[in-house]
């Protein structure tokens, strides 16, 4: 599904709901844009993939993506990031977030995976539990 937006906040996601969400296929368009406290709960094992108006993401200096949710204390999620859609690499796991802020959120440095450049960001729940709920995926230092 396409959003459109200016490259900074997803814009296009496909969401594979897991067990115990409501969210169908079509609420992928709850992380597209700024946060606004509408979340995508990905359900046990639900995954999105997401990118950002197609603009190539490149690791800079210091983070490079800020994933805006809520996960509970004893979950976690893993997020992957592709060149072409179709190969996803590792880089990093989403940790129970300080729930204590308004917008919580998690920085992701596309540096501790192995690609330094991507299309396209996919975030999978683990499955312990109620699963991740994301509000919005931002990239910190987009390209101009």
């Amino acid at each position: 599904m396409d959003g459109g937006g200016t490259g900074k906040y997803a814009s296009w996601g496909v969401f594979q709901p897991g067990s115990g969400t409501t969210d169908s296929r079509d609420d992928v368009a709850k992380l597209f844009g700024p946060p606004d406290g509408d979340t995508l709960h990905l359900g046990a094992r639900g995954s999105v993939d997401v990118s950002f108006n197609d603009l190539l993401i490149y690791d800079l200096s210091g983070p490079d993506i800020k994933i805006y949710a809520t996960i509970d204390p004893e979950e976690e999620a893993s997020v992957y990031g592709s060149e072409d859609g179709a190969d996803f690499e590792f880089i990093t796991i989403i940790p129970a977030l300080d729930q204590s802020h308004d917008n919580p959120s998690f920085e992701v440095e596309l540096a501790d995976g192995a690609l330094r450049n991507i299309l396209f960001l996919r975030v999978i729940d683990k499955g312990s539990g109620n699963g991740i709920e994301i509000d919005a995926i931002e990239v910190i230092n987009p390209p101009q």
